[in-house]
């Protein structure tokens, strides 16, 4: 018969990598371990492991059964925490990256809490590929951000889309031009997202339509450090409009690009089992409403699945 216990110690053994780390994180002897993976071999008649000199390799069979019991583990430990605690449902754990978090997440959580002050909101701000991770070990809610990893089992959903636009400084000589063209930027220094983005990427396409090879004075991960590099007047940027607009910086000034048309999307990201409860789902909803105020379009948020 398959219990939790049997999960457990499976899913244990996957993330440590072998009997013996898994028996000193949980503190059972390594037969019992060795005899708990063998019963779930027996009980489904496959193997979930290769062994080769004495090491174990996960098997795709084994894949399958982790991602499974990962699931389920997961859905365990929200039903005892909501037995538990009646605040589970005031609970919020949220990611997101270094744009989103400094210049939207840290007011509208304030604007959230002020409408629930009994609400429990914790804010994670890292890398897509750790949050995506975290997503998969239960560990946040949701993500919202433009994009992450691609992972097994992790549902987008659209929340808003803002437009992508060329700034610069009032004193550059572009910002009085009332059509700025390719070959007026390309002649620019250009401060540019880093090259796996999809802002990049739009940039990239637009110069080559136009028989143009792009090469960037700066290239950046950080939104603000393009910010203040145009607020030094050292060249033009592309960047999602909501991102200037939420700077509020009379020094910035938004160029009238012919042909230019390229919009950033911001998504919610959430593993297909995780249960939103009504105070999650009322997050997402007011965060689109609250990022419209920076000049955003949005997904009505009765698409939020």
């Amino acid at each position: 018969m398959m219990t939790l216990r049997h999960l457990v110690i499976f899913v244990t053994v996957c993330q440590e990598g072998s009997i013996t780390a898994a028996a000193q994180k949980l503190y059972i002897a390594q037969p019992s371990i060795s005899l708990a993976i063998k019963e779930m071999e027996q009980h489904y008649n496959h193997s979930l492991f290769d062994r080769y000199s004495r090491k174990l390799y996960i098997n795709s069979f084994g894949k399958e059964v982790l991602r499974y019991a990962q699931s389920i583990l997961a859905m365990y430990d929200e039903l005892e925490m909501l037995c538990g605690s009646k605040n589970l449902s005031d609970s919020i754990r949220v990611g997101t990256g270094t744009a989103i978090g400094k210049l939207i997440m840290p007011y509208f959580v304030n604007f959230f809490q002020k409408k629930h002050p009994k609400a429990n909101i914790t804010v994670k701000v890292d890398r897509t590929d750790l949050n995506a991770l975290a997503i998969t070990n239960n560990i946040l809610d949701f993500v919202i951000m433009e994009s992450i990893p691609q992972t097994p089992n992790i549902i987008q959903k659209p929340l808003q889309s803002s437009p992508i636009v060329a700034v610069c400084n009032k004193l550059h000589p572009l910002a009085k031009k009332e059509i700025v063209t390719a070959n007026d930027l390309i002649k620019c220094n250009l401060l540019l997202r880093e090259k796996a983005s999809p802002t990049y990427i739009a940039v990239e396409n637009y110069f080559t339509n136009h028989n143009l090879q792009i090469s960037a004075k700066w290239e950046s991960i950080s939104i603000m450090a393009l910010i203040n590099a145009v607020r030094e007047n050292i060249g033009v940027a592309f960047l999602s409009l909501n991102h200037v607009q939420a700077v509020r910086d009379s020094q910035l000034v938004i160029l009238n690009v012919k042909d230019f048309e390229a919009k950033r999307f911001i998504n919610a990201y959430y593993h297909k089992d995780k249960y939103l409860t009504p105070l999650m789902r009322e997050f997402l909803h007011d965060f689109v409403e609250f990022s419209n105020s920076y000049g955003n379009s949005n997904v009505p948020a009765d698409e939020l699945g």
